[in-house]
């Protein structure tokens, strides 16, 4: 998964893998603790991920495999397929991480035009004499990596250019900040 994992929530794939794991342990009449030992883990690392609240290290998921008798494969065929809702509860996370990187990147570019405005900024090498906040809009335009595109069926590309827009439209203010205001 790309992205930022919000503290305290679990990505669906992680609680698969781990509803999975208690099902092998408990079908073989084994406590965690039994298990987490036979591994090499802490009980409470072992537990964590039976939760699905600690994604597993691949060479945890062999030593854990290697406990309940089987190997990661097999493992990894009975996770069940995640659900259109645990889908839909993921993009509602990655639409607040987004946000929230959004969010860090305005501020930002609302500092550093700040002081462009008040000093200038020679930036690159000298090359660039910025003085608007314009100036470092297309400084930071012509800088920009190119990232790679984000494909979806053209059924679904419109809408997605819709979702993705009002998440940074939403972020912005349509009054300008006043001195000891967060804006």
């Amino acid at each position: 998964m790309i992205g930022y994992r919000l503290v305290g929530m679990a990505d669906p794939q992680d609680r698969a893998l781990g509803a999975a794991l208690r099902r092998r342990r408990e079908a073989l009449g084994l406590q965690q603790r039994e298990v987490a030992s036979a591994a090499g883990l802490a009980s409470i690392i072992y537990g964590r991920i039976e939760l699905g609240n600690r994604p597993v290290r691949a060479t945890e998921l062999r030593d854990i495999a290697r406990a309940l008798g089987v190997d990661m494969g097999s493992l990894l065929d009975e996770i069940a397929p995640v659900t259109a809702e645990e889908l839909v509860q993921r993009v509602v996370m990655q639409r607040d991480a987004a946000a929230s990187a959004l969010r860090d990147y305005g501020s930002a570019f609302t500092e550093a035009a700040a002081a462009v405005v008040a000093d200038g900024a020679f930036v690159g090498d000298g090359w660039n004499d910025l003085e608007t906040p314009s100036d470092l809009a297309e400084y930071l335009w012509d800088t920009q990596d190119h990232y790679k595109p984000l494909r979806a069926p053209a059924e679904v590309a419109p809408v997605l250019q819709q979702v993705l827009a009002r998440v940074h439209v939403s972020l912005v203010t349509l009054s300008p900040a006043t001195e000891g205001t967060d804006g």
